[in-house]
């Protein structure tokens, strides 16, 4: 079981996970990454729940390249650093 939790609040939202992650063969792996910046330096997050992945392509992997293409300032929807206020 996962819990992730969002309240909004005044200045923004505040996010939170659990943890742990169980697998199929009853293993329990204590320190899973289900609550990650998706851009590094911006107050942009993503909570992850369930097999981590879209398809047959893992989740990291894809979260990875959105960064990437999310700093590029050729793209008319790139997270600029300029628009946001932390």
């Amino acid at each position: 079981m996962t819990v992730i939790v969002s309240v909004k609040i005044n200045d923004g939202v505040i996010m939170a996970a659990d943890s742990a992650s169980s697998f199929g063969t009853g293993q329990i792996y204590l320190n899973a990454d289900k609550l990650v910046n998706l851009v590094k330096g911006l107050p942009i997050g993503v909570m992850v729940t369930g097999a981590g992945g879209i398809g047959t392509a893992k989740i990291d992997p894809l979260m990875a390249a959105f960064n990437a293409i999310a700093l590029m300032s050729t793209n008319p929807w790139s997270a600029r650093p300029s628009i946001f206020v932390i």
